[in-house]
């Protein structure tokens, strides 16, 4: 599955525990877990491809012809604002209604009374 169909089912993906969270047709949330041990083998499957094996890659793009292409892409009409990273508007729970709340909530677990803690420097 690629990034488009994602984004399309409106899936979110934890690679860290290989799971997958989508909302499904009847509006509830549908969970995907995989197989660690064969997403696994299918790693090392691929360690162990011979360089005949290998896709043939391309060869990288020249500067020059980058560039060419960035100018043949469409161009934003009209005036544009510019915004600050992070001050533009604020997503609420409201303005994703199909989206469950606790589907894409933290509750950070904190116990009270306890001494803060500063991590050591790596």
């Amino acid at each position: 599955m690629g990034r488009p169909t994602l984004n399309r089912v409106g899936a979110v993906i934890a690679t860290s525990i290989l799971t997958m969270k989508f909302i499904t047709d009847g509006g509830k949330v549908g969970v995907l877990h995989g197989d660690k041990h064969e997403a696994e083998k299918c790693h090392n499957a691929t360690l162990h491809i011979s360089k005949e094996q290998m896709p043939k890659l391309e060869k990288p793009e020249t500067t020059e012809k980058w560039l060419l292409k960035m100018q043949e892409q469409p161009k934003p009409e009209g005036d544009l604002e510019k915004v600050q990273a992070g001050q533009g508007p604020k997503q609420t729970a409201a303005d994703m209604p199909r989206i469950d709340p606790n589907f894409f909530s933290y509750k950070l677990s904190i116990i009270h009374g306890s001494k803060p803690v500063a991590q050591k420097l790596r």
